[in-house]
């Protein structure tokens, strides 16, 4: 007999489960954590603070814009989704995604891809699900989950391509899959449509029961759980103890409980047999169960009452833990599942599409969000996102699987889905069919208003939930899911016209149970009287013209481009050539160089390198940006003086030289000898910087202005941009014509420029210029003829933290002086460090550069960076509540040792401070939990009367309805106990039928002997009547003629021949 018992281990409520009276041998120990469901539970769920609107939906007048005709509708009526959690304030945030790490190769992808949780093949488990719903249909169709487990009945292929393309898309700060007309994303309604999961249910409560809920009963006598429920963990145990690892896996599991023969096999995508037996979807109506099938039963003495139960049970078990929730223990099972499983098969509903949402989004947060997304661990139901990708895009061939209410098993079964590479899938996803969003909608064709008074229907209220923005809850154990659900943002897809979302308010941060519960309770309240409109079915996925301006602004550049950002894993890391000249112009320009003449010419200008798919930046924010700072696609390696040049586009294996370097090697002989080939003097390899261009301070008439100084952005589609050059195409040359054309200007003191990364571990930081001569093998560095000084009109403004001097030298006459064409002045170069890199702008006063002192401008920066890392902590502190300023206590510890580490400035005060501080905090929630709130004497009395009045009330109402429940408890024990009393009687009428059955098989093989028995005598009978009949004559002639014959016979015999 096996027993339950509760404990402690170290603190650790535990669940102990062994057989005998000893815990100590044999025993199986399980943590228990505080439970939702079940018995009267301790965890009072927190009231969530989300607003509900009284109406879920704007009318307004807008200029529309109809991206399948590419025009402007004005001044039209539009339906707008809302959201409760973000305001109307247009969001000023740049989006970053994979595809954009991995541009800057912060991020790379490794093969083969990993499975993330890809539901596989398990022996026996189709013959598992084909009798689970042939068997108990209607008490799956009760919980809502019969075509969810049929879904089940089948795996579901992949391409590699078309996931990584999809991961690289999706935003992990809005949940959303990012195209070129705007974000897509996995609604609650899609994996109700796509899935058949039930939006609306009980909480799902993953955690080990303890043993008073397993065994204990309450009020009338009723046990706390299905009592199915202790047969699972007793199975548990005992296939513990037959496994080496302690760990039951999903195989051991099928064939404790399963013991039919296997029918179906798997194969991998390259077996090349004609036939393998596969499911085809038709369910039948299951046989009798033989005496080995029942041997679970006796092996776990299961109670003949409660066997079918327990045997639902354990199938929903396996399939909870390998289909819809996998985690990273892949296809083993999870007793934490044992109790959602066992009121499952009861009949019970629980809201299963919340949870599974929120371990996708969690999963694809992580891989996105990952350096290296192949070895980040998530685990998530990947085939869900299968069917949406089936759903929405032109990804699957269609199977010839169809079941109402489950479009994933359209996709179904091996080699459905089609190959892609890197490029067509990137170009699939990004561009999306308008008229295929809104496919699922509830869309009719007038408009419906429906009022959420709690008594809609099912279907109705799993649309209403998904409409609201809430937040989506997971809970396992002590960890805790909570993510973000934007449904404003993806409101095409339900038939409204899509605006721009704006920011969100607030997040919310739980950081304990009833938080949890709370938020999953704010998702799926019902009764709210809030009004929802189901817009006419449109099918052209209109948007506000204001949002597809903003989404030109902020959406990716990885979005608006065509490159393969899988192909440049094996990239090497660009590098920087800095050159130190004679001569005053930085580089020479890719044009054709004239001959050299005697006669002094103007100082070239810089040209404009050609710069990688460059930005047009239309307006600077100098707000901090959180987590969402502007990333710009990264130029190449650039090498100046007619070295080749790499674009982040082409395959690292298949580079060609840039169309500069072909120029000047077919650059006439005489050319070639005039010009002198400048010396490399620094090599220093760096990130991936973005190109940036200083105009030159001169006015129109030739003149110079004293003005500061500003950076000039190339536009995107400049034509020295490659942003849809394939890498066997030559690069075109940049036209100077057209910088003037298709430029913004920034000023110098607004960019962000931090060198700290720049000069960290440079060999040569503090060497002075002769000495750098000396190692680099270069005679005369002609120092004497640069004047640095404070009222030189050759020094320039710059940025305090980071002094730049870009200056002129003077041009000398001489057999390598070079002439150039008379062309207007190019800007000069200069590099941006990456966005990670960069330090918050904090606006510095400029200051006039004069001699340049290494350890000044290190000591400076790092004093600036103190300075900004300080200004950010207090900030975040002084705009956090009171009640959450202590969840960032030790992300402030990490910012004081980083600034410690400077050695700038002595932070133990503020250490000091900040502690104190924090401590404070902690009274000051400690006291505001515990201490009740104070109030007025005579407040207290009328409040105390009031209270009481209703509590007496309340009472009442309270004795009233439980009389009602009683009664109806006694009514329900009542049916129950007469239904179990049929099923009894039912089951001695099978028994009986069986024994008929025998009998009756009996009766019919004696009949048929008895048959053949009477049609033989009836022959004989037959034959009998056909004789004559002899009459009295006859007889008597006969005796006569016999009497005459017998004498005549005597007379022979004594006839004597001789006398």
């Amino acid at each position: 007999m096996v027993t339950f018992k509760d404990g402690v281990n170290n603190g650790q409520p535990i669940l102990s489960i062994f057989e005998g009276k000893s815990a100590s041998i044999g025993a199986v120990h399980l943590p228990i954590f505080e439970p939702v469901i079940g018995s009267p539970s301790p965890c009072h769920p927190a009231v969530a603070d989300l607003f509900h609107p009284t109406q879920w939906f704007i009318n307004s007048e807008e200029d529309l814009f109809d991206s399948t005709d590419s025009a402007t509708i004005p001044s039209s009526t539009a339906i707008l989704l809302r959201s409760s959690l973000h305001s109307n304030e247009d969001g000023s945030e740049r989006f970053i995604l994979l595809g954009d790490q991995i541009n800057a190769q912060r991020a790379t992808w490794t093969d083969p891809l990993a499975s993330f949780g890809q539901f596989s093949f398990t022996e026996r488990y189709w013959e598992w699900v084909e009798d689970v719903l042939g068997r108990f249909s209607e008490v799956l169709s009760s919980a809502r989950i019969y075509g969810a487990v049929y879904a089940s009945l089948f795996t579901y292929s992949r391409d590699e391509d078309l996931i990584r393309s999809f991961c690289e898309l999706w935003c992990p700060s809005t949940n959303t899959l990012h195209t070129l007309e705007g974000e897509l994303s996995i609604s609650l309604w899609d994996l109700t449509y796509i899935g058949g999961l039930p939006v609306y249910g009980r909480f799902y409560d993953e955690v080990i029961p303890p043993a008073q809920d397993l065994t204990g009963h309450g009020e009338s006598n009723k046990s706390f759980l299905p009592p199915s429920c202790k047969y699972l963990f007793s199975a548990y145990r005992k296939l513990v103890h037959a496994s080496e690892t302690h760990q039951v896996t999903a195989h051991a599991w099928v064939s404790f409980w399963f013991r039919q023969k296997s029918r179906y096999t798997d194969h991998s995508p390259n077996d090349q047999r004609e036939r393998v037996n596969k499911p085809t979807g038709q369910i039948n109506k299951p046989l009798c169960r033989t005496r080995n099938e029942e041997g679970v039963f006796d092996d776990l003495a299961i109670k003949t009452s409660v066997q079918e139960e327990a045997y639902l049970a354990a199938f929903l078990s396996c399939w909870l833990s390998v289909f819809v929730l996998p985690n990273e223990e892949v296809n083993q099972i999870r007793p934490t599942v044992f109790k959602v499983a066992s009121m499952m098969a009861r009949g019970c509903t629980f809201s299963l599409a919340v949870p599974v949402l929120a371990s996708i989004y969690r999963g694809l947060k992580q891989i996105s969000s990952s350096p290296t997304p192949n070895q980040c661990n998530a685990i998530l139901p990947m085939h869900y996102i299968c069917g949406w990708l089936g759903n929405y895009f032109d990804a699957y061939h269609q199977s010839a699987h169809t079941f109402p209410g489950v479009r994933m098993v359209r996709i179904a079964s091996d080699h459905m889905a089609k190959h892609f590479t890197a490029a067509t899938a990137h170009n699939l996803l990004r561009s999306v069919n308008l008229s295929q969003l809104s496919s699922l909608s509830l869309s009719t064709r007038e408009e419906l208003l429906i009022v959420d008074d709690g008594a809609q229907s099912l279907s109705r209220t799993d649309y209403i939930i998904s409409l609201r923005s809430s937040y989506l809850t997971l809970r396992r154990d002590k960890e805790y899911v909570v993510e973000l659900y934007s449904p404003h943002r993806f409101s095409r897809q339900f038939d409204f016209c899509q605006d721009i979302p704006g920011n969100l308010v607030e997040e919310a941060c739980p950081i304990n149970l009833p938080d949890v519960v709370g938020l999953w309770q704010s998702c799926t309240k019902l009764g709210t009287k809030a009004e929802f409109k189901v817009p006419a079915r449109s099918r052209k996925g209109l948007t506000t013209k204001r949002y597809m301006e903003w989404w030109a602004i902020y959406s990716s550049d990885f979005v608006k481009s065509n490159i393969e950002p899988s192909t440049k894993q094996g990239m090497p890391n660009p590098q920087v050539k800095i050159r130190l000249k004679k001569s005053n112009a930085v580089a020479s320009t890719p044009s054709k160089p004239k001959t050299p003449t005697t006669k002094k010419s103007k100082p070239a200008k810089e040209p404009v390198l050609p710069s990688s798919n460059t930005l047009k930046v239309g307006r600077t924010n100098a707000k901090a940006n959180k987590g969402k700072e502007a990333i710009l696609p990264s130029s190449t390696t650039n090498e100046i003086e007619g070295t080749g040049t790499q674009t982040g586009k082409a395959r690292p294996s298949r580079t060609k030289q840039s169309k500069a370097k072909n120029a000047t090697k077919d650059a006439p002989n005489v050319v070639e000898r005039s010009i002198p080939k400048a010396r490399t003097l620094l090599k220093i390899p760096t990130p991936k910087l973005q190109s940036v261009v200083v105009k030159d301070p001169i006015a129109e008439n030739g003149k110079k202005k004293k003005k500061k100084r500003s950076l000039q952005i190339c536009d995107r589609e400049s034509s020295s941009s490659h942003g849809d050059r394939h890498w066997k195409r030559l690069k075109k040359k940049p036209k100077v014509s057209d910088l003037g054309k298709k430029t913004t200007i920034l000023d110098l003191e607004d960019m962000p420029l931090d060198v700290d990364e720049f000069f960290k571990d440079h060999p040569l930081t503090e060497t002075s210029l002769e000495d750098l001569g000396a190692r680099l093998g270069i005679d005369n560095l002609n120092l004497e003829d640069e004047v640095y000084s404070q009222s030189s009109e050759e020094s320039i403004d710059g940025p305090d933290p980071c002094p730049l001097v870009i200056r002129r030298k003077r041009v000398e006459e001489g057999p390598h002086q070079v002439a150039h064409e008379n062309i207007s002045d190019p800007p000069i170069i200069l590099r941006k460090e990456p966005p990670q890199l960069q330090a918050k702008p904090s606006l510095p006063a400029l200051s006039m550069v004069s001699v340049f002192q290494g350890d000044k401008l290190i000591s400076s920066c790092q004093r600036k960076y103190v300075s900004s890392l300080w200004a950010e902590l207090s900030g975040k502190i002084g705009e956090s509540r009171l009640n959450h300023v202590h969840t960032i206590e030790e992300e402030a510890e990490k910012i004081l040792q980083e600034m410690s580490k400077m050695n700038q400035v002595d932070i133990s005060p503020l250490r000091n401070h900040l502690q104190n501080f924090f401590k404070k905090v902690q009274e000051y929630n400690s006291a505001r939990s515990s201490a009740p709130e104070k109030m007025h004497e005579e407040q207290q009395s009328h409040e105390l009367a009031s209270v009481s009045q209703r509590l007496s009330a309340a009472e009442l109402e309270k004795g009233e309805i439980n009389k009602e429940f009683q009664l109806c408890q006694q009514q329900f024990e009542s049916i129950e106990a007469k239904e179990a009393q049929l099923k009894k009687e039912l089951k001695d009428l099978g028994i009986k039928r069986k024994e008929m059955e025998v009998q009756l098989l009996a009766h019919e093989n004696e009949l048929s002997k008895r048959q053949a028995d009477v049609s033989r005598l009836k022959e004989e009978v037959s034959t009998i009547q056909n004789v004559a009949v002899q009459s009295d004559a006859d007889i008597e002639n006969l005796e006569q003629m016999k009497n005459l014959l017998e004498a005549l016979q005597k007379e022979l015999a004594d006839f004597k021949l001789f006398p």
